[in-house]
Formats: structure tokens, C-alpha cells, sequence
């Protein structure tokens, strides 16, 4: 299969034209997003949970002393 020249330059037109847009949406969301998380952020309502157990959670849960079982063979 012989591809012309013009079909190539075509493909990677195609493809670097797809590429940026993309890059410019992702661009755009993530702007979208930092603007609607910074609006909306509100530290004051975070319930009171949610920082109590965060405390816990960095604890390290002690491992119990488990004995191996050897087994006898008659």
C-alpha cells in the first residue's frame, strides 16, 4: 500500500490539530474547576468529624503477636 504524500502530511495535521484543542479544553476545564472550587470552598462548614478522625487515622494500628502452628506428621 503506497500512501501519497499529501495522505501523511494530512494525518499529521489532523493529529497535531487535535492535539492542541485538546490541550486548550483541558486548559479551559481545569480553569472551570479552579474557578468553581474556589467559589464554592467553604472551610467552615466541614463537620466537626471529619476533623476528629483525621487524627485517628494517622495512628498506627499495633500488629498482634500471632504465634505460626507447627504441624506434627504421624
Amino acid at each position: 500500500m503506497n500512501m501519497g504524500s499529501e495522505f501523511v502530511f494530512d494525518m499529521v495535521e489532523f493529529y497535531t490539530v487535535n492535539a492542541k484543542e485538546s490541550l486548550s479544553f483541558n486548559g479551559r476545564r481545569k480553569c472551570i474547576l479552579k474557578e468553581f472550587i474556589t467559589k464554592h470552598n467553604d472551610p467552615n462548614h466541614v463537620p466537626d468529624e471529619l476533623v476528629e478522625c483525621s487524627s485517628q487515622d494517622d495512628e498506627v494500628p499495633k500488629k498482634p503477636n500471632v504465634k505460626s502452628k507447627e504441624t506434627k506428621m504421624n
